[in-house]
């Protein structure tokens, strides 16, 4: 950064994934992965006057079953991930205890499928996690294991050969050893839309509904199990020539805090624009602003981000 220098930031990541083909239209997926990231400063696990942005790894392995023979269908889909946070401090040098958010979550998720008609495919999926913590308990006493379970219906449609995607609906739980802690339910949703409006121009839609684990710094807050994050966004991507390519999306998020009667909202744009310089090497240049604003005092917070890009790939 040219001027807040206490944001810079060092990230990585590495992934593998792989298919193997048992026989025709029957597969087997699998994938690990690790990634050093910072936690953006728009979180809601950000603390007041934390001085750097929480820095943390996530190490990934996924396995998946699918088998799409006949009208009928069956998909299963498990996941683990491990979260290790780095320690951090507040503008005074009040230490953070960034590690007791540490932990592992599992999660499975069986998925039975219909064809309907061509080009529309409904779904039956129930969606099982275990969120393991490393600590027994955190700074303030709490256990904050959990586990929780999503079920949903829905369908998968191919409007036509321009538009694809899915959408779902159904009923979401967290609960938490810890019988101080709040359980968080509700209806959950979710569903992604592509539209190749020209073979140029491109659309992309996403909305979600998920229990997001909450970590509170502040010992004078009555206890908070999580938050329910509801987001979507919308995306475009245009290829101007041959070699440059011009996007811009907005999204929207809002977090319902479980325990207390925080809401924050949060939304975002961005636009950009990339040079194909070679089949190997692109560059660009990119604008993003994100704003939080809460009903808690001093936890809004805005950001204006122009950064430029060099892309080298093989």
């Amino acid at each position: 950064y040219a001027q807040q220098t206490a944001n810079n930031e060092n990230n990585f990541s590495a992934d593998v994934d792989g298919r193997l083909d048992i026989r025709t239209d029957t597969y087997m997926t699998g994938g690990i992965g690790y990634r050093l990231a910072h936690e953006p400063r728009t979180s809601p696990n950000t603390v007041l006057n934390q001085k750097y942005p929480t820095e943390y790894q996530l190490t990934t392995g996924e396995l998946g079953f699918v088998r799409e023979r006949g009208i009928i269908g069956f998909e299963l889909h498990s996941q683990v991930s491990y979260y290790s946070y780095n320690n951090n401090v507040t503008g005074n040098g009040t230490p953070i205890a960034e590690s007791d958010r540490n932990r592992i979550e599992f999660s499975v998720t069986p998925r039975i499928t219909y064809q309907i008609v061509k080009g529309y495919r409904a779904f039956i999926q129930a969606s099982g996690n275990k969120r393991s913590y490393q600590s027994k308990f955190d700074q303030f006493g709490y256990q904050r294991d959990s586990h929780g379970y999503q079920v949903d219906a829905g369908t998968a449609v191919q409007l036509t050969n321009l538009i694809t995607g899915e959408i779902f609906a159904g009923y979401l739980q967290q609960d938490y050893k810890d019988s101080r802690l709040p359980t968080a339910s509700g209806p959950g949703f979710g569903g992604n839309l592509l539209w190749n409006v020209t073979p140029l121009t491109s659309v992309r839609a996403t909305l979600s509904r998920t229990v997001q684990e909450w970590n509170s710094f502040e010992s004078s807050q009555p206890p908070v199990s999580s938050y329910i994050a509801t987001t979507t966004g919308v995306s475009v991507e245009h290829q101007l020539h041959d070699d440059l390519l011009a996007s811009a999306g907005i999204d929207y998020e809002n977090d319902d805090f479980q325990g207390i009667s925080r809401s924050d909202n949060v939304y975002g744009g961005s636009a950009g624009i990339r040079y194909l310089i070679n089949r190997h090497l692109s560059a660009g240049v990119n604008f993003a602003y994100n704003r939080r604003e809460s009903n808690v005092a001093f936890i809004s917070y805005d950001q204006e981000i122009i950064g430029a890009s060099i892309r080298l790939q093989y």
